[in-house]
């Protein structure tokens, strides 16, 4: 061994053997690189087309297009130039490799029907409204973008969906992609009123009043009753100094959701200038919500053409009395509402119609019947005043009645000679008027020689038993003096003079009274 290590290296030529080993070695290693290279860069398509469902996302992964070795995967690639993701149709995918490229069809369908979301709640519309369907559902959801929804006409009443009347109903609705795919869906819902002011009036306030305006509005809702105190109002804190003017926004949600705003103006004024707007009926409270005015129960002035319908106008106004006797018998008189304070109605009459009676029983226009409590008579002057509790009427009833208007100025103003015209009223115990009477003032202020030594008004009204006590206007409604006695031969009527009413109301009652 020692020879032949020795003899190699003193320059021998290689044995045949070594050399075809050698070679034999090389062409191995040859082959197993031919080999290695063609499965590393093998690659053919997994099917012949491919199928995508609309809205998945497509992959650009070209393993999922191609059976591939190492090298042809590594360097592969996918062409989705040629396809819109967004719509169905067939298309050409393209898959680069490597000394290769591959193309195939690539289907993209819709097999998947829309999906219909609806709303975390009951749903309610008002009565009158039209239903379209996105008002029954939050929204459809469908890879397609052009889906259409609507109403299975074969399904609805189109009365219903027109929400015609109260009630439950249930409507069924589609939602169809353009390629035909369904989904139906029945949908629940109620038509309801939605709730309404009681009555929504410009607010005139006095400055200086510290009022909580949301007490003078009310709403009613068919289902939920009374809403009052569910309103909000807008701004929440408005400004309450004289002069100013600020828009006014209410709103009231009943149990539904249905939801009602009103706008109105709200006004400050002063005192006497509310007062005088009240005067003038500039403002009423059929026309206006009025805070905080000296009178705001004043009747105030008419424009009438005549006075036959000035006294339709003041039935407000004016009162029945009787009086049951300790005999058994009873007896009949009239009234005014001179004053209402918020506890109280406070009437003047004859003192001859209640006499010593320290109750009688009150009609209104309105047919309202109720018991009233003499305060007490003038010692001088044929007068007397009754005091009603509004707690004993219904509720509100203040809203519908009147104090009878007072105007010292225009009072003072008349003279003996001025042809004022006259008229009063009479009503019956069930609110009926049972007679009118008119005619013009003779004398502001006479003696009456055979009845009283005081000074009377006396008029030609031709007044009848049972119209003491009545009120006595002029044609815009202003209280000139209240009856008391008429002479038949000779035939004179006499009434109470307005200063003498005022003065002996005052100190009965104790009360002040607001003239202008």
């Amino acid at each position: 061994m020692t020879d032949l290590i020795t003899d190699n290296q003193n320059g021998e030529k290689p044995s045949l053997r070594s050399i075809v080993l050698g070679g034999l070695a090389f062409l191995f290693f040859a082959a197993g690189l031919i080999v290695s290279l063609v499965f590393l860069l093998h690659a053919s398509l997994k099917q012949d087309s491919f199928t995508h469902e609309l809205g998945d996302a497509i992959s650009d992964d070209p393993g999922d297009y191609i059976e591939a070795g190492f090298l042809a995967m590594r360097y592969g690639s996918v062409d989705l130039s040629g396809i819109d993701a967004s719509k169905c149709g067939e298309y050409e995918i393209i898959i680069k490799c490597p000394g290769k490229t591959f193309t195939a069809p690539f289907i993209l369908e819709d097999t998947t029907a829309p999906v219909i979301s609806l709303f975390n709640r009951d749903l309610c519309f008002a009565a009158g409204t039209r239903l379209s369907p996105s008002d029954l559902v939050r929204n459809v959801k469908d890879a397609d973008s052009d889906v259409d929804v609507f109403f299975d006409k074969d399904s609805n009443d189109p009365d219903a969906l027109k929400c015609k009347n109260t009630g439950s109903y249930s409507a069924w609705l589609k939602a169809s992609d353009s390629s035909g795919n369904e989904t139906s869906v029945c949908i629940p819902y109620t038509v309801d009123l939605p709730p309404e002011f009681e009555k929504m009036c410009d607010l005139y306030i006095a400055a200086g009043s510290t009022r909580d305006l949301l007490k003078y509005v009310r709403a009613y809702d068919e289902t939920d009753g009374d809403l009052s105190d569910e309103i909000t109002m807008y701004p929440a804190e408005p400004e309450l100094t004289e002069g100013t003017e600020t828009e006014l926004k209410f709103t009231v949600t009943d149990s539904f959701g249905l939801k009602t705003t009103e706008t109105v103006n709200l006004y400050v004024k002063s005192p006497e200038d509310l007062q005088s707007l009240i005067e003038k009926r500039t403002i009423t409270r059929e026309n206006a919500i009025i805070i905080g005015a000296i009178n705001e129960y004043d009747t105030g002035l008419f424009n009438n053409r005549s006075i036959e319908q000035t006294l339709i106008d003041v039935m407000p106004t004016v009162v029945s009395i009787r009086v049951d006797e300790k005999s058994g018998s009873s007896t009949t008189g009239s009234g005014f509402i001179i004053q209402i304070t918020d506890t109280d109605i406070f009437i003047v009459t004859n003192h001859h119609v209640v006499n010593s009676n320290t109750e009688c029983d009150i009609c209104f226009y309105t047919s309202d019947q109720v018991k009233g409590r003499v305060m007490g008579y003038s010692d001088y002057y044929d007068v007397a005043v009754i005091k009603v509790s509004l707690k004993d009427l219904p509720e509100k009833f203040s809203d519908i009645i009147s104090t009878v208007h007072i105007d010292m100025t225009y009072w003072n103003k008349i003279k003996d000679g001025d042809k004022v015209e006259l008229g009063l009223e009479r009503m019956t115990m069930d609110g009926t008027i049972e007679h009118y009477t008119y005619g013009l003032l003779v004398s502001k202020l006479r003696d009456v020689e055979f009845f009283t030594p005081l000074l009377e008004t006396e008029m030609n009204l031709k007044l009848k038993l049972g119209d003491s006590g009545s009120a006595v206007f002029d044609k815009k409604g202003r209280l000139i003096c209240m009856a008391f006695a008429y002479s038949i031969s000779p035939e004179r009527d006499w009434a109470i003079p307005l200063p003498e009413i005022i003065e002996a109301y005052e100190e009965i009652s104790g009360n002040e009274l607001y003239v202008y």
